[in-house]
């Protein structure tokens, strides 16, 4: 099926989006952990589920274990500790 949608909104903020997504102004493209919980409520519904991926989640990638630069250091303690996705 082919819809003509006009218009488009990018958000990088994921609590509008969610409002957004649940409110039913549009599709959302997350991960499955942040929505987990509206699915579970029935607030959200999956869509395209064959394009959905389910990998093993996000990795940090930086070049070496010796000298990690302080900032990096830190952010990474800081992800580890806010679990932002609730893995």
């Amino acid at each position: 099926m082919e819809i003509d949608a006009p218009g488009s909104i990018t958000i990088d903020e994921a609590t509008a989006a969610m409002s957004f997504g649940c409110g039913g102004v549009g599709l959302l493209f997350t991960t499955r952990a942040v929505v987990e919980p509206r699915l579970a409520s029935g607030e959200l519904k999956l869509v395209l589920e064959d394009w959905a991926t389910m990998g093993p989640g996000f990795y940090i990638y930086y070049p070496s274990r010796r000298q990690v630069p302080n900032g990096l250091q830190l952010l990474t303690e800081l992800i580890r500790e806010m679990r932002p996705l609730g893995l």
